[in-house]
């Protein structure tokens, strides 16, 4: 007797056992389509249209650090992400949020934000941060907005292989700080990239074509630019009023007018920049106290063009195959020393190159 009261004990916990754990099995491999509005805010990730049609509607339900990903499809909608949460597209070009030719499309006014895959078209502006910090932005397209991703009192942000195409202006910073672009491609806007009043911005590795304005710093400081590519629009990179800022191993070629440009803007340092096939390969004007070491200007009208500037300090620099290898007007305690002028129509001929120059009205 006693033995079958075990016999059946040992058969019922079995059985109880195997019950609950095909009950977890079936619950946790459900698809997203089954899970019931009601208990999406529980899980870390919601599913749009799975669980809602739309995609504010998916913020509104989100809990902090939760993640929304987003099938492929045209979502016509403003949306305003005030959580920290990921964002995230299935397609950066079939996963697309449209303004309908209005207003701001994807409007991130909190911290800490991740929005990848999508393509977010037709606003007043595109991507818009507003005193928003510590964001990520990545592998996005902001196309035919006013403005295609702009940033507004917002700092330590990155943004990483993003396009920006077809808008008035492809990434515009205002009153923005130590925020990192890296690999990002900007073509065919009025300005590619547009800082303004900004400092300690690193920009690495972008692409800028076929713009009017292709990098454009204005009243902007301690920003550093590096290895980054600016061909094919009417001026490479422009300061303007910009002070302190560092240009080194840019690639500026096929611009209409300048490659480089500086305009009343002073202490900054442009080193190992390659200027080809422009106007003017190096343009200073106005510009007092700059260094330019080992750059590279070639196949330009003007190789390195100095007008109404002092106290700046040229050397190490190679000027080739240009109409005019160095051009100085208007200006006065330039140092220019050991420079390579070589194969220019306008050879350097009556300076001595090898101790500081002090030039004025010079055209070599």
């Amino acid at each position: 007797m006693n033995k079958a009261i075990t016999l059946t004990a040992i058969v019922l916990i079995f059985f109880s056992t195997w019950f609950s754990s095909a009950l977890t099995y079936a619950s946790s491999n459900k698809p997203p389509e089954s899970y019931s509005k009601s208990a999406v805010a529980s899980f870390s990730t919601i599913w749009v249209p799975d669980n809602y049609t739309k995609i504010q509607e998916a913020i509104n339900a989100a809990q902090e650090g939760d993640t929304i990903f987003v099938r492929a499809g045209t979502y016509y909608e403003h949306i305003v992400v005030d959580k920290a949460l990921s964002l995230i597209g299935e397609n950066e070009h079939a996963t697309i949020i449209d303004g309908n030719g209005t207003g701001i499309v994807v409007y991130v006014i909190t911290n800490n934000v991740t929005l990848s895959g999508f393509t977010i078209q037709k606003g007043e502006l595109g991507i818009y941060l507003l005193e928003s910090s510590n964001n990520t932005l990545a592998s996005n397209t902001a196309s035919n907005n006013s403005y295609g991703i702009f940033l507004r009192g917002s700092n330590t942000n990155t943004l990483t292989n993003n396009t920006a195409s077809n808008n008035w202006y492809g990434i515009y910073l205002w009153g923005s700080s130590n925020n990192t672009f890296t690999g990002n491609t900007i073509p065919s806007n009025w300005y590619g990239i547009y800082v303004w009043g900004s400092t300690n911005n690193i920009f690495t590795d972008n692409t800028v074509l076929n713009n009017s304005h292709g990098i454009y710093l204005q009243g902007s400081i301690n920003n550093i630019l590096t290895r980054n590519t600016a061909s094919k629009n009417l001026d490479g990179i422009y300061l303007w009023e910009s002070s302190n800022n560092t240009l080194t191993g840019n690639t500026l070629s096929s611009n209409n007018d300048d490659g480089i440009i500086l305009y009343r803007s002073s202490s900054n340092i442009l080193s190992s920049n390659d200027a080809s096939n422009s106007q003017y390969g190096i343009d200073i004007r106005d510009s007092d106290n700059n260094l330019l070491s080992a750059n590279t200007a070639s196949n330009n009208s003007y190789g390195i063009y100095l007008l109404y500037s002092l106290d700046n300090t040229l050397t190490g620099n190679t000027a080739t195959n240009n109409s005019n290898g160095i051009y100085l007007r208007g200006c006065y305690i330039n140092k220019i020393f050991h420079n390579n002028f070589i194969n220019n129509t306008r050879p350097p001929s009556n300076i001595n190159f090898v101790r500081p120059a002090f030039c004025c009205d010079l055209e070599l």
